[in-house]
């Protein structure tokens, strides 16, 4: 069977870690801005469809990067770690900035678009994007333990949309589990990973006929 363990520079592997970490720490420090220091207001930052209409877009892109307590950011973090340690063969500098990117927009618009949800915040739905775009190249690679992830991602997602529990994840984090917000995340990054690896293909064919 083949390896999970990628064949990549120090540097490659270092950016990645480094966007990983970044991205972690931005949650940790508006975490902190927000609920200890009451530098930011949570609610301003938060996705509001009230406020979408007034103005206020950066919304879009802040939603995704506050949390409402403790349990809610710890997994969120664990989520995040989960996903590095999984697929960082496939999170790669650009690719991976651009995913969280079109991500963290694509999913706000399909909330206010398609959904009912007025109040939004948390990392979940761009996380499930991050798995998703990953897993589209991992399943390039044919393993076993790729299609069994995307066999559990599929069914956790329609676990959640047949009306699985979330009660008592709700109670831990003090909101409703917005479980659209996972589905829709799963969505953007399943595109944006079609158009990376189109982006690939189409770059390598360029190449190769150059030869």
């Amino acid at each position: 069977m083949p390896s999970r363990l990628p064949h990549r520079s120090c540097a490659a592997n270092y950016a990645t870690f480094a966007v990983a970490v970044a991205l972690g720490a931005l949650c940790i420090v508006l975490f902190y801005l927000s609920h200890f220091f009451n530098v930011l207001n949570i609610e301003q930052l938060a996705l509001r469809a009230d406020a979408i209409t007034n103005g206020r877009y950066y919304q879009l892109v802040t939603a995704h990067f506050i949390h409402t307590n403790s349990w809610h950011l710890l997994l969120n973090m664990g989520g995040l770690a989960i996903t590095y340690l999984l697929f960082y063969e496939h999170l790669r500098l650009v690719r991976t900035l651009f995913a969280i990117a079109f991500c963290t927009v694509g999913l706000s618009i399909c909330l206010l678009a398609f959904t009912d949800i007025t109040w939004y915040a948390g990392l979940s739905g761009t996380l499930h994007g991050l798995f998703t775009f990953a897993l589209v190249f991992d399943l390039q690679s044919r393993r076993v333990s790729s299609y069994a992830l995307a066999g559990i991602g599929l069914a956790k997602l329609f676990y959640e949309q047949m009306g699985g529990s979330t009660a008592d994840t709700a109670a831990l984090i003090d909101v409703n589990v917005a479980v659209d917000g996972h589905l829709y995340g799963a969505i953007c990054g399943f595109i944006a990973g079609l158009i990376i690896s189109a982006s690939v293909s189409i770059q390598t064919n360029q190449f190769n006929r150059r030869k």
